[in-house]
């Protein structure tokens, strides 16, 4: 993957810049504001799930922590992400991370043993990759760290954002794939989806699942 397109992605290298990361991303627009509610909602519904408080988790990438007061319960937090700055950001915003399994790492090749951790999330990460043999490396690497929970955003082609672009000539932004695609790499590597969030959607593109390993 090229090196602009890992872990957080837009790899902010000023400290600052990183700590207001996510509040400049969703409170530009009432849209954002409502995908950053859907996205929230899903990582409470999962971390309910997969066990809360008893339960083990990988956050990757965690950006500069935009979910870490909803998995700052969990019995063990893995926080890690491509971009140092970001850990830098997440430590500097939530000091309590510092007591985390914080590494630097890509989601390629995640510095984890197999079966690692009950939950491995991934939010805002499959749709900056367009090759479908590394969408489903990635989804593999999340499946071989996790005993049994995978969730993951990704943007549905079936979506009318993303056919009103494609009828008005436009590239959509990002690379967006149809739930039919992403179920079928999600089996090969042993993944099944249990719940989508939100159930239906017929305008964003963003959709959040959860698998269950079937192995």
């Amino acid at each position: 993957m090229d090196s602009d397109k890992r872990g957080s992605f837009n790899q902010v290298r000023d400290l600052e810049a990183a700590k207001d990361y996510d509040n400049v991303r969703f409170s530009k627009s009432k849209r954002m504001q409502r995908l950053d509610t859907w996205e929230q909602e899903f990582a409470k519904l999962v971390f309910e799930k997969v066990g809360g408080q008893q339960a083990t988790i990988l956050d990757m990438p965690c950006g500069n922590g935009r979910f870490f007061e909803t998995f700052k319960g969990a019995q063990k937090l893995s926080l890690y992400d491509y971009a140092p700055t970001m850990l830098e950001a997440l430590v500097a915003k939530h000091p309590e991370a510092e007591a985390c399994d914080r590494k630097q790492g890509d989601i390629m090749t995640i510095p984890m043993d197999d079966g690692s951790v009950d939950l491995a999330f991934s939010m805002r990460l499959f749709h900056h990759i367009e090759e479908a043999e590394k969408r489903q490396k990635a989804l593999s690497e999340l499946s071989r760290v996790s005993k049994k929970w995978v969730a993951i955003s990704f943007y549905d082609t079936a979506t009318w954002r993303y056919i009103r672009k494609r009828l008005r000539g436009k590239t959509p932004s990002g690379y967006a794939v149809g739930f039919g695609t992403l179920e079928k790499e999600a089996r090969d590597v042993n993944l099944r989806i249990v719940l989508k969030h939100p159930s239906v959607s017929l305008i964003e593109q963003q959709r959040c699942v959860l698998f269950e390993k079937t192995v």
